[in-house]
């Protein structure tokens, strides 16, 4: 992956919408993360609403993008991209994005794990999908 662009600052619409605070820099901060939380918001429902109507693959691609504009995912945002990949039959796939969750330091959840579990089902793997809900047993449990 190239260097990654920063985010461009928020509207400053958003700067009224909070209240007003002590210290400027926090209020910036604050800002800014509320910029960046509505814009995962507005990426996730695109992708939902794509990958509900079985547009998987453009669901991939824009994944891509989200990349190129170096806005970080979240778990929402890699959960919908993982069950494209199970829905595409790219079971593979949906075990490098549960790395990619693991490394951004992102805790898988019951569906990250499920969605994991019916790709190995549908493809016939049941020993896998059996030891793999093993370890989310633990993994969940902890």
């Amino acid at each position: 992956m190239g260097m990654r662009k920063m985010l461009p600052s928020p509207p400053a619409s958003f700067a009224k919408a909070l209240s007003s605070s002590s210290a400027s820099q926090q209020s910036a901060l604050t800002t800014r993360n509320l910029f960046a939380s509505s814009i995962h918001a507005t990426f996730n429902h695109l992708l939902g609403a794509l990958a509900e109507i079985n547009h998987h693959h453009h669901v991939v691609s824009c994944y891509t993008r989200l990349n190129s504009i170096a806005l970080l995912p979240d778990l929402m945002t890699f959960n919908i991209l993982l069950n494209c990949c199970c829905y595409m039959g790219r079971i593979c796939n949906g075990f490098s994005v549960l790395g990619k969750i693991l490394r951004e330091g992102c805790n898988p959840n019951a569906f990250t794990f499920d969605t994991l579990i019916r790709g190995l089902c549908v493809k016939q793997k049941i020993g896998k999908a059996t030891g793999l809900f093993r370890k989310k047993t633990v993994w969940l449990s902890t």
